[in-house]
Order: C-alpha cells, then sequence, then structure tokens
C-alpha cells in the first residue's frame, strides 16, 4: 500500500472498497446529471457480477465531489450467485437470475429515491444476459427504463473500472 501510494507511512494505509475505486474512475463530467447542482446528492447502484460472487450496493455521493468518499446506504453480498454458479438448464437458470433480481430488489427498497446512476462492474458486468435481468429487476421495483443509465458501462468496460479507479486513487494520494 505504501508503495501505491495510498499509504502516507508504512504504518498507515487507506483502504478502499471496490465500488469507491470505481466511483474514480468514472469521469468527472458524467458524475452527477445535469440537473444537480454541486453540493446536492447523489446515489449510485453499484452491480458488480463476478466469477465467484454477486454484489449490488447504493452510495451516497456529493455531486462535484469526486473524491472517493461516500456514504455506504446499503450493500448486498452473494457468493452463491457467481458466474461459476450460473446453471446451464433453463429452470435452474431462471431460479438463478429470479435470485439476482431480488438482491437488487432489496437493496432498493432500503433507499426512498432511485438512484441517479447505475454501475455494472465485475469481470461479468457487461454480460448481455446479466444487463437484461438487471434491467427487469430496475424496472419491476422502479417502474422506470434504465436502459440508458446502464449505457454508460461499455462493454470491455465493466471488469477494469475499479482498477483503472484504485490506479487514479494511487496517482491522487502520491
Amino acid at each position: 500500500m505504501f508503495k501505491a501510494g495510498l499509504a502516507s507511512s508504512k504504518d498507515s494505509a487507506i483502504v478502499y472498497e471496490e465500488a469507491m475505486a470505481t466511483h474514480a474512475a468514472l469521469k468527472p463530467a458524467a458524475a452527477c446529471t445535469t440537473q444537480s447542482k454541486p453540493g446536492q446528492l447523489q446515489h449510485v447502484l453499484f452491480l458488480a457480477f463476478d466469477d465467484g460472487a454477486f454484489s449490488a450496493s447504493m452510495h451516497e455521493y456529493a455531486c462535484g465531489n469526486y473524491s472517493p468518499q461516500a456514504h455506504m446506504i446499503s450493500r448486498l453480498t452473494r457468493a452463491e450467485l457467481g458466474w461459476w454458479h450460473l446453471p446451464m438448464y433453463d429452470m435452474p437458470r431462471a431460479k438463478f437470475w429470479a435470485q439476482v433480481q431480488e438482491s437488487i430488489a432489496h437493496v432498493l427498497r432500503l433507499q426512498e429515491k432511485p438512484p441517479g446512476r447505475i454501475v455494472l462492474l465485475g469481470s461479468h458486468g457487461g454480460d448481455a444476459e446479466f444487463k437484461q435481468i438487471v434491467e427487469e429487476a430496475l424496472w419491476r421495483e422502479l417502474e422506470v427504463d434504465v436502459s440508458n443509465m446502464l449505457g454508460v458501462n461499455e462493454l470491455g468496460d465493466s471488469q477494469w473500472l475499479a482498477a483503472r479507479g484504485a490506479a487514479e486513487l494511487a496517482w491522487r494520494h502520491s
């Protein structure tokens, strides 16, 4: 951590969660909606789909503040819902995706208003089937078409967002 610039000395280290690092990788101009004013809060939903787990977390960021500091509103991680556990056959696969959708709904229910931004990340965050399942879950829970919010993720970009953000944070702290 010290060599990476994430610690001010060998005794103290700054540890950032994946969502915080991902937020640092996002373009500052796109971090908040055009209607937002500096100091206004924006809620960002992070959905990570990796080989070993699925996680959903909602964070609150101040618009205009591109530091990794945020308030985590809710988080849910399910190790049994990783890519490696995705069944091949239709019925078990449908049950798997239903559990992913229920996990997303659970995180959203703890928040009073819909997210202003949705970020898909992880090694399989850009998967077309995953994206469709996310859209369906958000439509069912929020009754809002979020396809344009999901468009901020490029297909090959999802798996590298957290790594790019970690590099950005290391550079900021050097």
